[in-house]
């Protein structure tokens, strides 16, 4: 198998804005599908570091993204705009010492999946995108039902934790968009199903 690298990174975004976060892929010289994963405070590192090293060991390069200060729902819209940016970077392969993604997908749990939502509204070059259990259910409905989700191409699959309250949409529902809907009672649960649906980019 072969050895997964990490290269940390910071930049700032037109609006000023800082991300920063880790590269993690077995070759950055090839060009490969890539996937950017959401994450803020409430991470935990565990969670973080098993998803992203599944990612890059499934053959893709994995790319973690955190906003510096970390962002608050009223400010998605400019959080989605920096992350889009960094997005189109990399896809024009202008980040040092990375290959162009051949393809570029997206994860967001709990807030994050709004961000990504609203990032994969904005690029039309993502292609696949996940989401995870979003933590207001009011902010999503109401978000997501909106503008938010128009613009999203990307093949879209909502997860869902086993421990909600609020019942899951079906599959294909028009409100949110996703073609897929899945409860994952268990955090390994979901990383496979996630590593999954991003290693199709690879066919």
């Amino acid at each position: 198998m072969a050895t997964v690298k990490r290269a940390p990174y910071h930049r700032v975004s037109s609006g000023g804005l800082a991300i920063r976060g880790e590269v993690n892929t077995a070759g950055a010289g090839d060009a490969r599908p890539a996937v950017l994963i959401l994450y803020g405070a409430e991470r935990t590192e565990s969670s973080s570091l098993r998803l992203l090293e599944r990612v890059a060991r499934a053959g893709l390069t994995a790319i973690s993204v955190e906003l510096v200060p970390d962002w608050a729902l009223e400010a998605l819209e400019e959080a989605a705009d920096a992350v889009s940016e960094f997005a189109a970077v990399l896809l024009a392969g202008r980040h040092p010492g990375l290959a162009p993604p051949v393809a570029l997908g997206i994860f967001g749990e709990k807030r994050h999946a709004l961000l990504a939502i609203a990032v994969a509204a904005r690029e039309p070059r993502v292609t696949r995108l996940v989401t995870w259990s979003p933590e207001v259910w009011e902010s999503v409905e109401k978000t997501v039902g909106g503008a938010l989700s128009a613009g999203v191409a990307a093949r879209w699959l909502e997860l869902r934790s086993g421990i909600e309250t609020a019942p899951p949409r079906r599959s294909g529902q028009k409100v949110g968009g996703a073609a897929e809907v899945r409860r994952v009672p268990r955090e390994s649960e979901m990383i496979d199903a996630a590593v999954a649906w991003f290693s199709a980019m690879l066919s």
